[in-house]
């Protein structure tokens, strides 16, 4: 389809999956590309990127113009906060009025998480699939991570009202991004921190040892994304209530992690020893999530739905990126800045 008369209007252009995202969207012709961004200094950082870029500045609480905005846009992503159920509502109030009063596409995609699959050691003991209706809908529960978001959209925009929607659900995301301002990845990452602040690298918790999470380059998650908004404008792909699309590539387990990043950041006089031990609650409740231990358990799923419409994961896998990422935050000064 020819984009060069679109509008794309997103929130969470400034982060590190929607700043990539972004990026990738300037390649694509696009008529406009509107972001939301908080601060002033953002946005002039938005406005010297090009001419079809137009910062807005507001917030996710801001509702009457996160619904005009999406209103006025034939795609909207949402990639700031999977469980902000309010913007959702606002967001797809306006596409949904858009599909209704014009003649013209209306797309609009929410980022979700495989967080949400951490329920599977309680619930369900085989990797998620995300193109089993079942696995989906039936075997995650409404109390699971970002379940509220989700199902909220499943039940308000079915297959079958004509508005174009999809939820990309990544799991562990790593590499380096590519956006205008936030580049650095989250879980793995924060792991760095706190291994910095107490001098040793760690796990949460025992259990947190042994998990095994999904995980995926940010340059597939930003491929994935790409596919989902040519499938949705060309009505040619699963949306609505089929329309859940999980990006898992590959596999770690949190105690592997924590093996190489106290061997790097060891080699980079950031730890005193290679050795790895279970992080204290102190360390916890500073640098990860606190009480949210379920961030750190098992979390599995398959990407059969994704791959169906041509999703290809490829490139180096999270341990062989995890040298250049610490490189990248000791060059941004990130674990003084972030003590």
């Amino acid at each position: 389809m020819d984009k060069s008369n679109l509008i794309v209007f997103m929130t969470g252009a400034s982060g590190y999956i929607g700043g990539s995202v972004f990026t990738s969207l300037l390649k694509d012709g696009y008529k406009e590309i509107r972001v939301l961004v908080r601060q002033k200094e953002q946005a002039e950082i938005f406005k010297k990127i090009g001419t079809n870029v137009t910062p807005v500045i507001g917030s996710l609480d801001d509702s009457d113009q996160l619904e005009k905005e999406s209103h006025n846009a034939n795609v909207v992503l949402s990639t700031a906060d999977a469980d902000h159920l309010p913007s959702v509502k606002a967001m797809l109030k306006g596409s949904s009025s858009r599909h209704q009063d014009k003649n013209s596409p209306s797309v609009f995609i929410q980022t979700s998480g495989t967080g949400l699959l951490t329920w599977q050691d309680c619930f369900y003991t085989q990797p998620y699939d995300d193109n089993n209706y079942d696995d989906i809908h039936k075997r995650i529960s409404i109390t699971a991570p970002h379940r509220n978001v989700d199902q909220w959209i499943f039940d308000h925009c079915p297959s079958t009202n004509g508005l174009m929607t999809a939820i990309i659900a990544p799991s562990t995301i790593y590499g380096i991004g590519s956006g205008p301002i936030k580049k650095n990845s989250v879980q793995v990452m924060i792991l760095a921190l706190a291994a910095v602040a107490r001098r040793k690298a760690g796990y949460v918790n025992p259990e947190g040892y042994k998990a095994q999470w999904d995980n995926v380059r940010i340059e597939d998650v930003v491929q994935l994304f790409s596919l989902l908004i040519d499938g949705l404008l060309n009505k040619s792909i699963d949306h609505g209530t089929n329309g859940f699309y999980s990006c898992c590539a590959n596999t770690h387990t949190w105690g592997d992690v924590a093996k190489e990043l106290g061997k790097e950041l060891k080699k980079r006089g950031l730890v005193d020893t290679e050795e790895i031990s279970e992080f204290e609650k102190q360390y916890v409740d500073r640098y990860l999530w606190g009480e949210n231990k379920r961030q750190w358990m098992d979390s599995r799923g398959l990407s059969n739905r994704s791959k169906k419409i041509g999703w290809k994961p490829s490139g180096k896998s999270l341990f062989e990126t995890i040298p250049s990422e610490l490189d990248y935050l000791i060059s941004i000064d990130y674990f003084n800045k972030n003590k």
